[in-house]
């Protein structure tokens, strides 16, 4: 865990970084680090994220891949300042609509057990990095992918794509 002497003096930490540190909950630490505008919590044992993630209003870069969950909270779409968002490697097998984060510019969801293309895709304007990589998405490429007139990179390799 995030020791609380760290938590307490650091209020004006814009970017915090606790890869492979352990961490099982990051609950406490995003009530007390308010400002952080990229939150890398890669390689830990987190199972769930808390509602109170939505909170971080600066944040525009959140990394939680490599760890054990099951979903996205959603309040996730209250940061809609979010630039990139990774969550590659979890149990994902599904994930809320992110349409409201039109900002994003990154999203990689590879490595996780989602099914179904996310229908609200188109709505990601600003999306220039997709990687839906080594899930289990079958059928045909949606609309909703083919409207994504900004995307530079799109990774769907591994599925089970027609």
């Amino acid at each position: 865990e995030v020791p609380q002497y760290l938590t307490s003096r650091f209020y004006n930490t814009r970017e915090l970084d606790l890869t492979g540190s352990r961490v099982r909950d990051v609950a406490d630490l995003v009530k007390r680090f308010v400002l952080l505008e990229s939150l890398a919590a890669p390689e830990n044992e987190l199972v769930v994220l808390p509602d109170s993630l939505g909170d971080l209003r600066h944040l525009e870069r959140l990394d939680v891949s490599g760890n054990h969950l099951q979903e996205l909270p959603d309040s996730l779409l209250k940061l809609t300042d979010l630039l990139k968002l990774h969550a590659t490697g979890n149990d994902l097998t599904a994930v809320p609509d992110l349409g409201p984060l039109t900002k994003l510019l990154d999203l990689d969801l590879s490595m996780n057990q989602i099914h179904d293309q996310p229908e609200w895709l188109d709505k990601l304007t600003s999306l220039k990095t997709l990687d839906l990589s080594r899930n289990l998405i079958d059928g045909r490429l949606t609309s909703a992918v083919c409207a994504l007139a900004e995307l530079e990179t799109l990774k769907l390799r591994r599925n089970l794509l027609d």
